[in-house]
């Protein structure tokens, strides 16, 4: 049975959107919400893996490569005290729907994450009971040129099969950026190639 990633995109939207803010906003921080963002910047590059196109964040500037375009969402989400934060979500479902990435980028301003708590709150999130048995295997915390960062491999059932997501988070600058990818758990040598090498095209402010 192939994992029904259209259901699982969802559950990435809404899991990570508000995993990755949980974190405490200073008394004396000023929050003010973006502007409605123009279109994403999709373009071509000179050497990329066949098929590749660069996805750029149009408010951040902070860009990544993906096996083709993106579907686009402008959104919002809340943090830890309820404060509501800009949200730009690029999901890419491929190969004949059993993979999905993800590309999303939240303006967080004054906020500092707690990896670790974004990451099982990713894990517990579910989407109308299409995803369970969410959990973080592991995780580790370093620094990404000079920002804060994790990685984490979480296992979970999505219409009832066994599937992984491999989540990176890094915090630069003011942003939120997370690159997820998702697809069956028995395909994970595959899927976590593909993994590293999007996130070898991250370009960070």
């Amino acid at each position: 049975m192939a994992v029904r990633l259209r259901l699982a995109g969802a559950l990435v939207l809404t899991a990570l959107s508000v995993a990755l803010t949980g974190a405490a906003v200073p008394a004396n921080a000023n929050t003010t919400t973006a502007p409605t963002p123009p279109a994403a910047s999709i373009t071509a590059q000179a050497d990329p893996p066949s098929g590749w196109v660069t996805t750029t964040d149009p408010v951040s500037g902070i860009s990544v490569m993906l096996p083709g375009q993106p579907t686009v969402k402008n959104t919002t989400t809340t943090d830890a005290n309820g404060e509501t934060l800009p949200l730009r979500q690029y999901l890419l479902e491929f190969d004949g729907g059993n993979r999905a990435v993800l590309f999303q980028v939240i303006d967080a301003t004054f906020r500092q994450v707690d990896f670790d708590k974004a990451l099982q709150g990713a894990a517990s999130a579910q989407s109308d009971g299409t995803v369970t048995d969410g959990t973080v295997t592991n995780s580790r915390h370093f620094v990404l040129d000079g920002r804060p960062a994790a990685d984490g491999r979480i296992t979970a059932t999505v219409a009832g099969t066994p599937a992984v997501y491999l989540v990176r988070l890094v915090a630069d600058n003011g942003y939120l950026v997370g690159i997820i990818t998702l697809g069956k758990a028995t395909e994970e040598d595959a899927l976590m190639s593909f993994h590293q090498q999007v996130l070898g095209t991250l370009r960070l402010i």
